[in-house]
């Protein structure tokens, strides 16, 4: 039985890594001999599933490779997660390795997250990215997605701005460790949710349009030089991952394509929330209607309009 793990790591065309632990394989090491090394090395995993059991859990997709990640362990052997061990329990203060997996990297695998297969487990970080990914499809069903500068995004507004602060404090932090690399700092929980929901809503949207380009074809001979605008349509269009060209010139088309896009009027901290609140009494058809301010960040902090009148500026 193979249990998937996955994680996301940003960039300009961003990739989602999968790895995976092999039940039938022995969870301990063979007892190395000599003397302890000073620096230990990065061990390979002993009951990681290979590319060929990855691959097939998979579907065939994907390219193969490598990934040093960080595991909970005891003395040199990582302790395996609870899907692959229903009756362990991790302590709490279990001590930390690196060790090396086989992996399989591609673009996010939308069609596998959005209705993961029956036969195969699932660790929290790779169901924790499938139901990212179904917040995805439904913000495109909803048509809540603007272009951007490196492609399409999600507009995120009013529920879903509480979703996505939900998505973010349930990350695994496996996700961020495993998203850093061998060393390097793990990166910023919402914005990795926000890189990973934004790539998939422009995989998507481009998906869509494969047989519909923004732009006709080109005529004539190919063009040594592209515009910067031209390229961004073919980004938004899926024909291209990144700007190309003179980078002079790229980054002023950037910064000027950031002011149109950005919003004039930048999210405070607080937003207005309307309560409508129903009859005390059962006879009585008295609907109330009350204004309040609610924090951004936290849905739960509701402050009465009237209460904020009362204080003036002191609220």
């Amino acid at each position: 039985m193979i249990i998937l793990h996955s994680f996301w790591t940003d960039g300009a065309t961003g990739a989602f890594h999968v790895w995976g632990e092999d039940t039938t394989l022995p969870w301990k090491t063979p007892a190395r001999r000599g003397r302890k090394p000073k620096r230990p090395p990065t061990l390979p995993h002993p009951f990681a599933a290979d590319h060929v059991a990855l691959t097939e859990a998979l579907g065939g997709s994907g390219e193969p490779g490598m990934a040093a990640i960080l595991l909970p362990a005891a003395g040199s052997d990582p302790l395996p997660s609870p899907g692959c061990d229903p009756g362990s329990v991790i302590p709490d203060l279990a001590d930390c390795s690196s060790y090396l997996v086989p992996t399989i990297s591609m673009s996010i695998p939308i069609a596998h997250l959005a209705d993961l297969p029956a036969g195969t487990r699932y660790g929290a970080t790779h169901q924790f990215w499938a139901q990212v990914a179904r917040f995805a499809l439904g913000l495109v069903v909803q048509q809540s997605f603007v272009p951007g500068p490196r492609g399409w995004e999600a507009l995120i507004r009013g529920e879903d701005r509480d979703r996505v602060i939900r998505l973010t404090r349930a990350l695994p932090p496996a996700c961020r460790f495993w998203a850093a690399g061998g060393g390097g700092r793990p990166p910023d929980p919402e914005a990795l949710v926000t890189s990973f929901l934004n790539h998939t809503v422009h995989e998507i949207v481009t998906g869509a349009l494969e047989d519909r380009p923004l732009l006709p074809k080109p005529r004539g001979r190919p063009r040594k030089k592209i515009p910067p605008g031209e390229q961004w349509v073919e980004i938004l269009s899926g024909r291209r991952d990144d700007f190309t060209g003179d980078a002079p010139e790229i980054t002023r088309f950037s910064g000027e394509l950031d002011e149109w896009l950005s919003p004039k009027i930048d999210p405070g901290p607080l937003r207005a929330c309307f309560r409508l609140e129903e009859p005390e009494e059962e006879e009585s058809d008295e609907w109330r209607l009350s204004f309040h301010l609610q924090a951004t960040d936290d849905p739960g902090i509701v402050i009465p309009a009237a209460d904020v009148w009362d204080r003036r500026g002191e609220a």
